[in-house]
């Protein structure tokens, strides 16, 4: 693989598991074999592929939220079939190495690897990128490294569920919501530090693009955006104005704030199940 920035790049597709996105008691994981461009180093990501019976030709590679810090698989396990079934999608699931133990920036890096195999080795229409809080966050890394290392395959759209997005921690959200049990302000603080070891005042971190995606001056780097906020969520301003960021640039954004929603709400089973079926039914209808 020739492209500028990202050569020596090694990965096995040969087997994918795949999991009926209809059933719930199939458990079966693989891991991708990669040799990291970024760091150097060898290491497997467990992927997960969720293809339910009548998939289009596209496919959404799914990154999971938690902070940076939590999740994988098992934790969006279940909202992954629900939107492989709701957008009648192929969904892979992708593991990557979490902080604190790998800080900033391998989180995106291993997306990265993972998206870059995809579009080396399987077959598709068009590739979207999905992501929840942290990993909404990762997507929008992810289309500003891809225009960087001017990869040959963008993908067609983002959908962020609740996305980090900006680095204003004193934002009328954030003060509205702040205390929230679901994501207050000094949980952010702590998961931001867990990510990036550094303070959150840190100049470097505070000017970085890959970490926070708003300051991206170069709004056309993104593709098609879909944006659902919870209405009650410290991060509503940031995503507020980075929708508003890319309207200005001219990319296509949709966007739905979930009513008496909080930050999660997607992950959160039978308690917040209605809100998750509004935000499944909207994004269903729109993409149609």
């Amino acid at each position: 693989m020739n492209t500028p920035g990202y050569q020596d790049f090694d990965c096995d597709f040969s087997i994918f598991s795949k999991r009926d996105a209809t059933k719930e008691n199939i458990k079966n994981t693989i891991a991708m074999k990669f040799k990291s461009t970024f760091s150097g180093d060898e290491f497997s990501i467990p992927t997960m592929l969720y293809e339910p019976e009548n998939a289009n030709g596209n496919i959404m590679l799914y990154l999971h939220g938690g902070g940076w810090v939590k999740g994988g698989i098992d934790s969006h396990d279940c909202l992954c079939r629900k939107i492989a079934n709701a957008l009648n999608i192929r969904v892979v699931s992708v593991e990557y190495r979490l902080a604190p133990q790998y800080k900033f920036p391998v989180a995106p890096n291993d997306a990265l690897d993972v998206y870059c195999g995809l579009c080396e080795k399987i077959d598709f229409e068009n590739i979207v990128l999905a992501g929840d809080s942290s990993g909404g966050n990762l997507c929008a890394a992810i289309c500003i490294k891809l225009r960087e290392i001017k990869f040959h395959h963008l993908p067609s759209e983002q959908i962020l569920f609740y996305p980090v997005l900006s680095n204003n921690f004193n934002s009328d959200s954030f003060l509205k919501f702040g205390h929230e049990i679901n994501l207050t302000k000094s949980m952010m603080q702590w998961f931001v530090y867990q990510y990036t070891g550094k303070d959150l005042e840190d100049k470097e971190m505070l000017s970085n693009k890959l970490l926070y995606p708003i300051l991206e001056n170069d709004m056309s780097v993104f593709p098609k955006t879909i944006i659902v906020s919870a209405e009650k969520d410290v991060l509503f301003d940031g995503q507020s104005l980075f929708a508003e960021k890319l309207q200005n640039a001219g990319v296509e954004v949709d966007r739905i704030t979930i009513k008496d929603s909080k930050h999660g709400f997607m992950t959160f089973g039978e308690s917040h199940a209605k809100y998750a079926k509004v935000a499944l039914d909207w994004l269903k209808n729109i993409r149609i």
